[in-house]
């Protein structure tokens, strides 16, 4: 299991039982860019790409995550 897919879990519990059980996607995409590795400023259009890959993965990580923890609660 990739390193930020655990982390996306343990983001993902603290969401649901600190802030919301439905978090609004503008938190999740702050603690999403947490997961990405910092580069710096992308210098190419490849580390751009790159970067906003990373960014989404993590995003669908995290809520994933979340669906897990939410429909263990239904």
């Amino acid at each position: 299991m990739h390193p930020s897919t655990i982390d996306a879990g343990i983001i993902a519990a603290k969401l649901y039982n600190e802030v919301s059980h439905h978090p609004p996607l503008w938190m999740i995409d702050l603690y999403a860019a947490t997961l990405v590795p910092k580069i710096g400023f992308a210098k190419t259009g490849e580390e751009i790409k790159k970067t906003q890959k990373d960014f989404l993965e993590s995003r669908k990580a995290i809520i994933a995550a979340l669906a897990t923890y939410q429909s263990h609660s239904d």
